[in-house]
C-alpha cells in the first residue's frame, strides 16, 4: 500500500485567491542562491459580469539574480480572460509570463483583468520557475516528477480513483511537498472542490504515492488540474481528463399493444434507479404520438398540448428504487403509434423506452332500404333511397355496390356517388342490374347514399336485391326485399 499522506483539507473560501508563498531555497543548500516569493492578491468579492483585476507579485529577496523567471497561472472555467499587463502567452486557460532576469531586491507585478461569468471561486496557485545565476545545467536542486494514473471514463455516482506518484529526481531532498488539486464540477469530494495534500519531505530519489478517492458527479468532460509544489520554488503541474457519463436509468412501459379506433388505453411507465447511488430530481417525459389524444395522467403528470408531451417530476430515487406513473390515451388514428418515454436526472443520468400500439379496426357494412312499399300498381312510380352504412371501427376501402331490380319493375332514374353501368341479368326473367364504380372510402359511422325511381311494369311478385363489398371484406353482404306489382282495377 502507498505510504499515507495527510487527508485533504479544503482551502479557505474564495474568490480571493490564496496568498500561497513558495520560497526557492531548500534547507539543505549551503551556497548563495536567489530567493523568490510569489503572491496572488484579489478583491474579497466579485460581481458577475463586472470586470475585476487581480495581481501576482514576484520578489527576489535573495542575494543573487534569478534568470529565466517564468510565471504561470491557470484561470478557472467560468472566468473570462480580458487581458494582462505585461501581456501573457495564452494557451487554453493557462497564462504564461516570461519575465527574464530578476535582480536581487527587485520585484515584478503582473495585473490580470478578468470577468466572472458564473458563480464560484477564483482558486488556483500561480507557479514560478527560474534559474539562479551560474547554475544552468546544475542537478544539485530538488526536482519533482509526477505520474498520474486515472480512468478515462467514469459513470455518475461511481467512485473515481486518481493516483499521484511523485518522485524527487533531483540531487537534494525536497521539503514541504504539497499537492494542490482544484476539482471540476464533474468530480466531487467530501471536503469540497479545492483540496490540498501535505506530503512533507521527499528525499532525493525517493517516491511517494497518494490516492485521491473522488465521486463522478456530473455528466460531461471533467478536467482536473493538480499543482505539486515544494520549497525552493519547485513546481510541477499535471492535468487529468476524463469523460463522465450518466448511468442508464431503466425505463419500461406496459399497456395495450393493440387498440380499435376510438378506444381508451391506459399505460404505465416505470423508472428504476439501477445504480448504487441516490439520484435527484428525476423527470419523466412521454411524447404522445399523433394517433392518440391525451385524456388524463396520474401523479401530477402535466400535459403540454403544443409539444404533445406529458411530464412527471418524480423527485429522488434511491438505489434500486422504482416509481410508476400512468397515462390514459384515446385512439383517434390508424396504424402503428410509437410513444417515446424518457427519464433524466439533474446530473445527466438518462434512460428511454419506446412503446408501440397498433390501432387496427375492421369495417362492417350494412344496407338500408328505405320507403320501399310491399306492393305498387302498374304504372305507379316509387322512389327508393338506399344507404350503404359502415358501422365498423375502420374505414371501408373501394366499396362496390350492385342493385338488381325484378322484371316486374321498370327502372326510371338512378343517382349515386359514382358512375354506373346498367345491364340485364337473368335473361329469362328480364332482371335489370346496376353496377356502381367503386367508392374509394366510406369512413367509420358514415354512409354512401343512392336513390332509384321505379315504375310498376307488369303484375307479379318480384325481389329487389342490393349487394355491397369492400377490400377488407371481399365477400359481399346482400339484402333482399320483396315487392309485388298489382294490376289496376
Amino acid at each position: 500500500a502507498p505510504p499515507a499522506a495527510s487527508p485533504p483539507r479544503p482551502n479557505p473560501p474564495r474568490p480571493k485567491p490564496a496568498a500561497d508563498l513558495a520560497t526557492d531555497e531548500p534547507r539543505s543548500v549551503k551556497k548563495s542562491r536567489p530567493k523568490l516569493t510569489i503572491e496572488k492578491k484579489a478583491p474579497e468579492t466579485a460581481v458577475l459580469g463586472r470586470p475585476m483585476v487581480y495581481e501576482i507579485l514576484v520578489r527576489n529577496t535573495g542575494a543573487v539574480a534569478a534568470r529565466g523567471v517564468t510565471v504561470e497561472d491557470v484561470v478557472p472555467a467560468g472566468i473570462r480572460i480580458d487581458g494582462s499587463k505585461p501581456q501573457a502567452q495564452l494557451d487554453g486557460r493557462r497564462l504564461t509570463w516570461r519575465l527574464g532576469t530578476l535582480e536581487p531586491g527587485a520585484e515584478q507585478t503582473i495585473a490580470i483583468r478578468v470577468t466572472p461569468q458564473t458563480e464560484g471561486t477564483l482558486g488556483g496557485v500561480a507557479t514560478l520557475h527560474f534559474e539562479s545565476q551560474g547554475e544552468k545545467g546544475s542537478k544539485t536542486g530538488p526536482r519533482l516528477q509526477v505520474n498520474v494514473d486515472a480512468p478515462r471514463k467514469a459513470i455518475i455516482g461511481q467512485p473515481v480513483l486518481i493516483s499521484f506518484k511523485i518522485r524527487n529526481v533531483g540531487g537534494i531532498d525536497a521539503s514541504s511537498v504539497l499537492i494542490h488539486n482544484v476539482l471540476p464540477a464533474g468530480l466531487r469530494h467530501a471536503q469540497g472542490d479545492d483540496l490540498e495534500y501535505e506530503i512533507g519531505d521527499l528525499a532525493a530519489g525517493a517516491a511517494r504515492e497518494v490516492q485521491l478517492q473522488l465521486t463522478a458527479a456530473q455528466a460531461g468532460q471533467a478536467i482536473s488540474r493538480a499543482v505539486i509544489t515544494a520549497d525552493g520554488a519547485v513546481s510541477e503541474e499535471t492535468v487529468v481528463q476524463l469523460d463522465v457519463v450518466g448511468p442508464a436509468l431503466s425505463v419500461s412501459r406496459t399497456g395495450p399493444k393493440k387498440l380499435s379506433p376510438g378506444k381508451k388505453g391506459r399505460y404505465t411507465n416505470t423508472v428504476v434507479n439501477p445504480t448504487s447511488v441516490d439520484l435527484r430530481s428525476v423527470t419523466l417525459v412521454e411524447t404522445v404520438p399523433p394517433g392518440f389524444e391525451f385524456l388524463d395522467a396520474t401523479d401530477g403528470g402535466a400535459y403540454d398540448a403544443a409539444r404533445r408531451s406529458v411530464t412527471w417530476s418524480l423527485g429522488g430515487l434511491q438505489p434500486r428504487e422504482s416509481k410508476s406513473v400512468s397515462v390514459s390515451l384515446n385512439s383517434i388514428g390508424r396504424g402503428s403509434q410509437v410513444s417515446v418515454v424518457r427519464a433524466t436526472d439533474e446530473a445527466g443520468a438518462s434512460g428511454e423506452s419506446l412503446g408501440t400500439t397498433h390501432i387496427v379496426g375492421v369495417p362492417a357494412l350494412s344496407v338500408e332500404v328505405r320507403d320501399l312499399p310491399g306492393a305498387v300498381d302498374v304504372d305507379e312510380e316509387v322512389r327508393v333511397p338506399i344507404r350503404v352504412f359502415n358501422r365498423g371501427t375502420d374505414f371501408a376501402g373501394n366499396v362496390r355496390v350492385t342493385i338488381e331490380a325484378p322484371a316486374t319493375l321498370e327502372l326510371v332514374t338512378i343517382t349515386g356517388p359514382t358512375k354506373y353501368q346498367r345491364g340485364a341479368t337473368g335473361a329469362a326473367r328480364g332482371r335489370t342490374e346496376v353496377r356502381f364504380d367503386a367508392i374509394k372510402t366510406v369512413d367509420v359511422k358514415k354512409f354512401a347514399e343512392f336513390e332509384l325511381v321505379f315504375k310498376g311494369r307488369v303484375p307479379g311478385a318480384g325481389r329487389l336485391r342490393v349487394q355491397a363489398a369492400c377490400d377488407q371484406t371481399p365477400e359481399p353482404i346482400q339484402r333482399d326485399d320483396d315487392i309485388t306489382v298489382v294490376a289496376a282495377e
